[in-house]
């Protein structure tokens, strides 16, 4: 876990608190969605209800909130989610942001959080 990865997961677990609210983090790699979301649930949340680890993972909370967490390494899964917030770690190519991203964002007002790594 790097000090990043942890924020992170402090401020999904965060964001969950409101009831109902829906989450997703949309990462680069499988790799780092499976970090994300390993480091997320050993945060031991109370209120975390369920989680489902492959093959899309995902934690529930008592409350209704969810976040998932996706790869942009197949985007396609990425279609229909009806989200509150989506946090991308990396800003994507035109024709993902055009044809997955804005359609999302349009939605439901969700709102856009994106991360930049040196």
């Amino acid at each position: 876990m790097n000090n990043v990865t942890g924020n992170i997961a402090a401020y999904l677990i965060k964001q969950c608190e409101s009831k109902d609210f829906h989450i997703g983090a949309w990462l680069k790699s499988w790799d780092r969605a499976e970090c994300l979301f390993n480091e997320t649930i050993k945060t031991q949340c109370a209120d975390i209800k369920k989680y489902r680890g492959r093959p899309y993972p995902s934690i529930e909370f008592k409350n209704g909130s969810t976040i998932q967490f996706r790869s942009f390494s197949r985007p396609n899964n990425l279609r229909g989610c009806s989200l509150n917030e989506i946090i991308l770690d990396e800003w994507q190519d035109d024709e993902t942001t055009a044809t997955i991203i804005n359609p999302t964002l349009a939605r439901k007002s969700t709102k856009l959080l994106t991360m930049i790594r040196n």
